[in-house]
C-alpha cells in the first residue's frame, strides 16, 4: 500500500511539469497521510488539464470502516467503487509527488518502525496514478520492485513518465492496456534512505523527517 508520501515543492514551483496551477495548501508537504487534503491533476476535458485539492480517501456511501485510500491496479477495472471510474478519463487523475514511506519492523518489539523514504534517483517530482470522484482520491499500487520489495508487497503506481501520464488521462485508454500502464517502475530509477522516526505520527511536518534523528538506531538493510 502507499500511506504516506512527500511533495516538497512550494507553490509555482512544479505548475508547468504537470500542466496546471496547483493547490498551495497541497504543496510544501514531507508527510502527507490519509484523510488529508492532496493535489490532483485531472483532464477534464481534451487537452487541458486542471488542478484540484480533495481529500485523500474515497468513501462510498456502503463503505464501513476507513476511507480507500489505495485501490489495486490489477483488479480496478472490475472492483466498485472503481470500475466507473477508471473507465471515465475525467475521473482518472495524476497525483503529484517526490517521495513516499515504507517502514521497516523493528528486531525489538518496543522499538519504533523506521520510515524510509523512497524516490526517483534524480529527486525529481513525479505521479502516481490516481481516480477521484470530484471530493477524494486514491493512489493506485501494483506488485514492488526489488526495492520496495524489501519491506513491503505493494507499491504505488509512478507513472513511467510523461507519456505514460498523458496515456492516463487519454480518452480512448482500453483495459488491456492497463497491465503494462500500471507496472512497477524498474528499482533502478529509484532510491531508498532513512527518514526520522517523527514520521510515524500523522501531522507532523518539516523537512528534518527526512534525516533520521541522531537517537534514531541506524538501519543497515539498504
Amino acid at each position: 500500500m502507499c500511506g504516506r508520501y512527500t511533495l516538497t515543492s512550494g507553490p509555482g514551483e512544479i505548475d508547468d511539469r504537470f500542466g496546471a496551477r496547483l493547490p498551495g495548501v497541497a504543496l510544501g508537504r514531507y508527510n502527507v497521510a490519509p484523510t488529508e487534503t492532496i493535489a490532483i491533476v485531472a483532464a477534464q476535458e481534451p487537452g487541458a488539464r486542471s488542478a484540484h485539492a480533495v481529500r485523500w480517501g474515497i468513501e462510498p456511501p456502503w463503505r464501513r470502516g476507513g476511507p480507500l485510500i489505495n485501490a489495486r491496479s490489477e483488479t480496478v477495472a472490475g472492483r466498485h467503487p472503481f470500475a466507473r471510474l477508471v473507465s471515465e478519463p475525467a475521473s482518472r487523475c495524476l497525483i503529484p509527488a517526490d517521495g513516499f514511506y515504507e517502514w521497516l519492523r523493528a528486531e525489538e518489539g518496543r522499538q519504533p518502525r523506521r520510515p524510509f523514504h523512497f524516490t526517483l534517483a534524480d529527486r525529481e517530482p513525479f505521479v502516481f496514478a490516481g481516480l477521484w470522484d470530484g471530493e477524494a482520491a486514491t493512489i493506485l499500487t501494483t506488485a514492488p520492485n526489488e526495492l520496495v520489495a524489501r519491506l513491503h508487497d505493494r507499491m504505488p503506481v509512478i507513472l513511467q513518465d510523461q507519456g505514460a501520464e498523458r496515456a492516463w488521462l487519454e480518452d480512448d485508454l482500453i483495459p488491456e492496456e492497463l497491465p503494462s500502464l500500471l507496472s512497477s517502475l524498474d528499482a533502478v530509477r529509484m532510491r531508498s534512505r532513512p527518514a526520522s522516526t517523527e514520521t510515524n505520527k500523522a501531522g507532523t511536518e518539516g523537512k528534518h523527517l527526512l534525516e533520521p534523528q541522531a537517537t534514531d538506531q541506524q538501519p543497515t538493510l539498504f
